[in-house]
C-alpha cells in the first residue's frame, strides 16, 4: 500500500486566502465616493424638481395675469395664482409680476418684495410694440448637497405673456 502526502486534503494556494480582504478594502475605498454620487444625484433631481415646479407656476401665473382684468390688486392676485402652483416651491417673497406697455416698457402694474429680485427682470424684446406683456419671474435659493461639498444654487424662472386686454 502506497500513502500519498495530501492526495485526500484539498490544496489551496496562498493567494486564495488573501482575496477576501482584498475586496473589503476595494469596497472601502470606492464606498465613499458611490454614496457621494448617490447622494448627488438624489439632491441634484430634487433641485430639478424645484425648478420644474417653479417653471410650471411661473409660466402659468403668466397666462392667468394675462387673462384678468387690470384693477388695483391685480399683482397681488397673479402672485397668489404662482404661490398656489408651487406652495412647496414658492412663497410671495420670491415671485416679482409686472404689467408692461412695449416698447417704452411703461409700467402699468408690478409687485416685488425683494429688490435684489427686481433686478433680474426679464426682457421684452419679443414684445411687439403698441402690444401690453405680463412679466412674471420667481428665484429661489437651493442647495446641492454632496458628502464632501455642498454647493449654492440660485434657481430661476421667467415667463412673458401678451396682455389680452386694454392695458391703459
Amino acid at each position: 500500500m502506497t500513502l500519498r502526502v495530501g492526495a485526500g486534503s484539498p490544496r489551496r494556494s496562498r493567494r486564495a486566502h488573501g482575496d477576501g480582504g482584498a475586496a473589503l478594502v476595494e469596497f472601502a475605498i470606492i464606498a465613499p465616493l458611490l454614496f457621494a454620487l448617490i447622494l448627488g444625484l438624489f439632491s441634484g433631481g430634487i433641485a430639478l424638481g424645484h425648478k420644474n415646479s417653479m417653471t410650471s407656476a411661473v409660466r402659468e401665473g403668466a397666462r392667468f395675469g394675462a387673462t384678468l382684468d387690470h384693477d388695483a390688486d391685480w399683482a397681488d392676485k397673479v402672485i397668489a395664482r404662482v404661490v398656489a402652483l408651487a406652495p412647496t416651491d414658492l412663497d410671495a417673497n420670491q415671485v416679482c409680476v409686472k404689467l408692461v406697455n412695449a416698447p417704452n416698457t411703461d409700467v402699468e402694474a408690478s409687485a416685488c418684495a425683494d429688490p435684489e429680485l427686481a433686478d433680474a427682470e426679464p426682457g421684452v424684446e419679443s414684445v411687439p410694440n403698441d402690444d401690453c406683456a405680463v412679466l412674471v419671474w420667481a428665484q429661489r435659493k437651493d442647495k446641492l448637497e454632496v458628502v464632501f461639498f455642498s454647493r449654492p444654487l440660485t434657481l430661476n424662472a421667467a415667463s412673458i405673456s401678451d396682455y389680452e386686454r386694454d392695458c391703459s
